[in-house]
């Protein structure tokens, strides 16, 4: 199979399973999962908002990944 082969069966199975999750938005896992991770995101927000030196307890790698994740929740 050649390269562009390839990506096409790719992007092919990428659209079906778009397709097959947008089939499945209404079910009821999905939306618990969903309040779930917002109800996780809002925790993390609280707990690093209110203590302000968290970044002194990590190692540089972990303060960057924190951090972007806060910016994440932050953002939403």
């Amino acid at each position: 199979m050649s390269r562009k082969e390839r990506w096409e069966e790719m992007v092919k199975d990428c659209k079906e399973a778009v397709e097959d999750f947008n089939d499945f938005s209404d079910d009821r896992a999905i939306i618990w999962a969903d309040n779930e991770l917002k109800n996780y995101k809002r925790a993390m927000l609280i707990l690093a908002n209110s203590h302000r030196d968290w970044a002194l307890n990590v190692d540089e790698n972990d303060e960057k990944f924190v951090s972007t994740m806060i910016r994440r929740a932050e953002s939403y």
